[in-house]
């Protein structure tokens, strides 16, 4: 897991690093901490976040501008904060969990835990998992044609039309998704499988066209890899 503290206070940001350090042991793959948003906002523009173990009152700053930014879809967010009051405000921008502080580190090993399940979907072999009125909805993978982060949720748009809602980021589905699966935006994933075509549009655009004429946006940067991909 790649892991992301933002936290003011170093005593603070200390003891949030030993605990997950310690709870996810060979499962974290890379932690950072930044002091605010600008090192945090750079961190997250440039490396792959899983989770981000926020604190919103960062010295005059309020954190919760690091979860508006247009980072769509790129990881789950913990808020670890002494502002109780606040806990609304979190829920609202789609947050997973909100942890008081003082905290136990059984507190934060369940916080955790709850994590560790969203970015290991069960059945995610064959399936992925939708979330529809209090049930788990198996969606079959080979049935999706691209999907789509919306604020804080994944459209999973399917052959028959129909658009499933998923809580995983798609920086987590990345590593789960069979290699027909490919990045094409910060925003969207697609299924190479249901691709027409893709190419210049003119003006430093790029486009990737589905066999049933949807149009979407093809980040430059994505553009070689995605030639690469099929010139191999």
């Amino acid at each position: 897991m790649h892991v992301l503290i933002v936290e003011g206070e170093p005593y603070a940001a200390e003891n949030i690093e030993a605990g997950v350090r310690a709870i996810l042991g060979s499962a974290l793959r890379s932690i950072h901490v930044s002091p605010g948003l600008k090192d945090a906002s750079r961190y997250v523009s440039r490396n792959s976040v899983d989770l981000c173990l926020l604190d919103p009152d960062l010295d005059g700053e309020d954190g919760f501008e690091l979860l508006k930014k247009a980072f769509l879809g790129s990881f789950l967010t913990v808020i670890v904060s002494a502002a109780a009051d606040r806990a609304l405000e979190a829920f609202e921008h789609g947050v997973v969990d909100f942890i008081a502080k003082p905290f136990s580190r059984d507190r934060l090993r369940g916080a955790l835990e709850k994590i560790m399940c969203r970015l290991s979907p069960p059945g995610s072999g064959r399936f992925l998992i939708s979330r529809r009125q209090n049930r788990n909805i198996l969606v079959p993978i080979e049935e999706i044609v691209f999907l789509k982060a919306v604020r804080y949720l994944i459209e999973a748009h399917k052959a028959d039309g129909d658009i499933d809602l998923l809580e995983t980021p798609l920086s987590a589905l990345e590593r789960i998704l069979p290699d027909r699966f490919f990045r094409i935006h910060r925003s969207w994933t697609v299924n190479m499988d249901y691709a027409a075509s893709f190419g210049h549009a003119g003006r430093n655009v790029y486009v990737l066209r589905m066999k049933n004429g949807t149009i979407l946006p093809l980040s430059r940067n994505r553009y070689p890899l995605l030639c690469r991909k099929f010139h191999k």
